[in-house]
């Protein structure tokens, strides 16, 4: 069950993400055609993920250690007589942020590999095969 959460949290973030970088896709085609290099672009969506991300992340622990507080405070972490701690260590608190992050960065490295590989052309086009077409008169 744990390798299907971090499935689906991993799909479910590399599809956000591509969709953030295919609205961005005009923007790298530009980039690409003024000449900077993968690296840069790179940077610069990840940047853009981060400025998304880092404010998603505080809000997301807050609001899980708010919800946390008051579970506890309705008496919920008591299982069979005994009752459960509701204090999360910060260790664990900044592996969550830390995790969330890679996982960003992940995603946008995923979702922008086809416009990194491809053409300016291609890019601004929308088409951004992997491999170039071959006309087919070059096939036969």
């Amino acid at each position: 069950m744990v390798v299907l959460a971090g499935l689906t949290a991993v799909g479910g973030t590399t599809a956000t993400f591509a969709q953030a970088v295919h609205a961005r896709r005009r923007a790298v085609g530009v980039y690409r055609a003024t000449g900077a290099n993968r690296l840069r672009l790179v940077r610069i969506l990840l940047t853009d993920a981060c400025r998304l991300s880092i404010p998603a992340i505080i809000v997301a622990i807050i609001a899980a250690l708010l919800t946390l507080r008051l579970l506890a405070l309705a008496g919920l972490f008591t299982v069979f007589g005994v009752r459960l701690s509701p204090q999360i260590p910060l260790p664990i608190l900044l592996l969550a942020a830390g995790s969330a992050l890679v996982l960003m960065c992940l995603s946008v490295l995923i979702a922008a590999m086809p416009y990194l590989v491809s053409e300016p052309t291609a890019v601004q086009r929308g088409t951004t095969p992997i491999e170039p077409e071959e006309s087919w008169g070059e096939r036969l």
